[in-house]
């Protein structure tokens, strides 16, 4: 496994951001965000083109069918939190330690930057075993519908995690800061909107139109505008994960600790090493160093 350390700085103490930091954020999230906007319009249009092109090509019987799968993948999708619970087998936290750490850094986070993260806007917090240290945020928390089981949001934490932070209290606050970010930016409805648009190319598949398809023009078209949807999907979720970062430096006002929870969570994580160019066009994620490159700009930056 790579050793990571020696690109990260541990240690440095508490020093809130100053002006240049805070507006340097500011315009980042700003800047990703309006990429990531056009990105979710081509995806649309994309997602369009193939809907159209594959219901025209439907019989009438199918075209039904159609319309039942898609909505049936919506609706599995916005019921996705209890879903994965379940899964999961995951029990909501009730060390009392942890659950006060939670407290502090949700209080400073703002859904979009101005509003206190309080009420029913406050995601569930869980914890579940896995195979390997990681936490991840999921549901949809629209506003007042958040009131309900399935548009709520939550945050799990995998006990490895837990573990491998054990009593470190900032880069664990660090970590939550991060999902946090992802909830308040709504990145979790943009990837079950991803999702959903995902499965359109599944249903062309399980419709049994390939075949018809495959030796028609349309595969000529298909093939390229499936390819530009891949990349623009591993490219819009790596934006939101630089996004979520940012707004956990944001939550905590210190940008080490989140360097420092990412250099642990590297020497766990067997892709982080992988340097394939080709490669980094699929995954969802940034390279750690990448991530860590980009806060410690922000944290070179004078007041």
């Amino acid at each position: 496994m790579r050793n990571y350390s020696h690109y990260f700085t541990f240690g440095g103490g508490f020093i809130p951001l100053n002006n240049r930091q805070k507006r340097a954020i500011f315009f980042r999230i700003l800047g990703y965000n309006a990429i990531s906007a056009f990105y979710v319009l081509v995806g649309v249009l994309i997602t369009i083109f193939l809907l159209g092109l594959l219901f025209f090509r439907l019989g009438p019987r199918e075209q039904y069918y159609f319309f039942a799968a898609l909505f049936g993948i919506v609706v599995l999708l916005s019921a996705s939190m209890p879903i994965i619970v379940l899964v999961f087998e995951a029990e909501v936290v009730e060390d009392l330690v942890l659950i006060k750490w939670y407290d502090e850094v949700a209080s400073n986070t703002k859904i979009f930057g101005f509003i206190p993260l309080t009420g029913v806007f406050r995601p569930i917090l869980y914890h579940a075993k896995m195979s390997c240290p990681n936490a991840c945020s999921f549901g949809v928390n629209l506003f007042g519908l958040a009131k309900l089981p399935i548009f709520g949001s939550a945050i799990m934490l995998s006990d490895e995690l837990l573990e491998l932070y054990g009593n470190n209290k900032q880069q664990l606050q660090a970590v939550i800061a991060h999902e946090l970010g992802h909830i308040t930016s709504f990145d979790v409805g943009i990837v079950t909107g991803l999702a959903v648009l995902g499965s359109v190319s599944k249903l062309f598949y399980r419709s049994g139109l390939f075949l018809r398809v495959l030796i028609g023009f349309e595969f000529i078209l298909l093939l390229p505008i499936w390819l530009a949807w891949k990349i623009i999907g591993s490219s819009l979720s790596q934006l939101r994960e630089l996004v979520a970062d940012l707004k956990s430096v944001q939550s905590t006002q210190n940008h080490n600790d989140l360097i420092n929870a990412l250099s642990r969570l590297a020497e766990h994580d067997k892709f982080a090493s992988k340097q394939d160019p080709f490669s980094e066009l699929f995954i969802s994620h940034p390279k750690v160093i990448d991530r860590v490159k980009r806060l410690k700009e922000i944290g070179e930056l004078d007041g």
